[in-house]
């Protein structure tokens, strides 16, 4: 599953000289390869990162970026570094050092927020349980942007969007070391951990959507889809292993926050929204309450009957448009034709195992 991208020059004036660059090739990832060399197994562990030179290495080349670059410039290059490291699976060494490091400059350019509260917002109410299981949610637009988002200036505005994005890889190394040692998610702490990854990713997204101004959601637009893209990649598989009632909460936001935003409401990401809609209807299921996956794939339906409406507006319809309006009409007719199948009254009876039911 792809991300998205930013449109508009996002990463504009954060640009450095070479000599970083080689700089930081020298000091981390030759270190980071070193290490990598004295591992006798074939595929790279995660938990090996932060040992030997590397995490002296890069705590002494964070400490000398911190004298050389500004604020701005160093928040984004300590990412971009970040996300080097990750790519050589070293998630420790980018977790504990340089997105903390980024997140640290990037509290700098917002005086008043400090590192835990870009990093811990309370997030707005997500979903929430109406009479026969039904799903009832309060609808994104309506939270109120903080006072004066209007006038949010342009580096307040970059620094909150790069904390979000920083949240969210931090958020992505520590599942990866988490599920490294317990795959199944069979462990109590190993879910708390998951759990605590959702809730920073979503307060990261209701940070966006609470302070900057109605007006502006369409430019973070592509920060909010790839927050959404991360809550579905790690609880999409939680749900298979029993845990729906732990996740349902936070689908239900990712569907929340689409529906919200013009841009991510379209057809562009339908596909996208009815994987949501469709793991909101199965973690439903698998909680014994059929009368709510019913109802979240009729809501599913109306989304779907008023885009097509919408781009009957101006015919003809594109056909890549036809084409993804007619796979999520699919989709939908076939969890719709499951439901009405099945005897609602009689609620599947929830394992006792762990308190979930399979599927039909």
């Amino acid at each position: 599953m792809s991300y998205a991208t930013e449109r508009g020059g996002f990463w504009y004036d954060t640009d450095v000289s070479e000599e970083f660059y080689d700089a930081f090739q020298r000091r981390v990832l030759t270190p980071a390869s070193d290490e990598r060399a004295k591992q006798p197994a074939a595929v790279p562990s995660p938990s090996c990162a932060h040992v030997g030179d590397l995490g002296d290495e890069s705590r002494a080349f964070v400490a000398w970026l911190g004298i050389k670059l500004p604020p701005k410039k160093l928040a984004a290059f300590l990412k971009k570094c970040g996300d080097k490291l990750v790519e050589l699976c070293e998630f420790e060494c980018a977790q504990t050092i340089f997105y903390v490091s980024a997140l640290d400059a990037c509290s700098r350019m917002s005086p008043d927020e400090s590192v835990e509260a870009l990093a811990s917002k309370p997030a707005l109410t997500a979903a929430g349980e109406a009479e026969g299981g039904a799903v009832e949610l309060e609808p994104v637009a309506a939270a109120s942007p903080k006072k004066g988002a209007e006038r949010l200036n342009p580096d307040a505005k970059w620094a909150l969007c790069m904390s979000a994005l920083i949240s969210y890889a931090m958020a992505k190394c520590e599942v990866v070391l988490s599920l490294e040692s317990d795959a199944q998610v069979k462990f109590p702490q190993t879910l708390k951990v998951l759990r605590a990854n959702l809730k920073s990713i979503q307060s990261s997204m209701a940070r966006l959507l609470h302070t900057i101004a109605p007006s502006q959601h369409e430019s973070v637009a592509w920060i909010l889809m790839n927050g959404v893209i991360l809550l579905y990649e790690i609880c999409e598989p939680l749900t298979t292993l029993g845990h729906a009632r732990q996740v349902l909460e936070f689908l239900s936001w990712g569907v929340l926050t689409m529906e919200a935003v013009v841009t991510m409401s379209s057809t562009r990401h339908l596909r996208m929204r009815v994987r949501l809609y469709a793991s909101i209807a199965y973690a439903y299921e698998d909680l014994g309450k059929l009368q709510g996956a019913k109802n979240v794939v009729t809501h599913a339906t109306e989304e779907v009957v008023k885009l097509r409406k919408l781009e009957m507006n101006d015919p003809p319809i594109p056909q890549r448009v036809e084409d993804r309006l007619r796979e999520a009409e699919n989709d939908l007719a076939i969890l719709t034709f499951k439901y009405n199948a099945i005897d609602i009254s009689q609620p599947l009876i929830p394992s006792p195992a762990d308190g979930t039911s399979s599927r039909g």
